[in-house]
Parts: structure tokens; C-alpha cells; sequence
């Protein structure tokens, strides 16, 4: 019966040995697929910093554009508005020469006889 439960326990120091180098490969398995990850991880950081930077630039010079832009808006709007008030005056200088030119016949008509219209 020894040599029975000496091959038995061969048989289990074996099977014990090769349960250990499997276990020592999927360590060094796992060691480097987390160094690995790890290099990803760290490479994805860095685009996103770079990406970053980037898209905050992106909009600082949308933000200045847009500034400009604002600006030239209202340059027009106080150009249009002040064209606007020079029409609104020269209308109303044409009505009352109108009207003065309309009283300029009447006297004429009525001190010469003469009808102009």
C-alpha cells in the first residue's frame, strides 16, 4: 500500500506542479495584458489632453470671431439706424416744401392769375 499512495502522491505533486506553471503563465499572462492596459490607458490620456487643448482653442477663437462678428453687427445697426433718421428728416423737409410750394402757387395764382398746377 505505500508504493500505492506513493504514486498517488507523485500523482498529485505532478498534477499540483503543473496546476502551479499553469497558474505562473496566467500571471505573466495577466501581468502583461495590465501593462498593456496601462500603456492604452496612458496613451488615451494624453489624446484627450491633446484634444482638450485643442478644443479649447477651437473656442477661444470662436468665441473671438463671434465677438467681431457682434461688433460688425452693430456698426451696421447704428449705420442703418442713422440712415433711417436722415430719410425720416429729409421726408419731413419734403412734405413742408411741398406744402410751401403748393401755398407759393396758390399766391401766385391768386396775385398774378397765373395757375401753375
Amino acid at each position: 500500500m505505500d508504493s500505492e499512495m506513493s504514486s498517488k502522491l507523485n500523482n498529485i505533486e505532478e498534477f499540483l506542479t503543473e496546476i502551479k506553471t499553469g497558474l505562473e503563465v496566467q500571471k505573466t499572462d495577466t501581468q502583461e495584458n495590465f501593462r498593456e492596459i496601462r500603456k492604452d490607458i496612458k496613451d488615451i490620456k494624453t489624446d484627450l489632453g491633446t484634444h482638450k487643448a485643442d478644443t479649447q482653442e477651437s473656442f477661444r477663437e470662436i468665441k473671438l470671431e463671434l465677438s467681431e462678428m457682434n461688433s460688425k453687427i452693430n456698426d451696421t445697426y447704428n449705420a442703418v439706424d442713422g440712415f433711417i433718421k436722415i430719410v425720416d428728416r429729409l421726408e419731413t423737409e419734403f412734405v413742408i416744401i411741398k406744402e410751401d410750394l403748393k401755398r407759393v402757387k396758390e399766391v401766385i395764382k391768386e396775385k398774378l392769375g397765373v395757375d401753375l398746377n
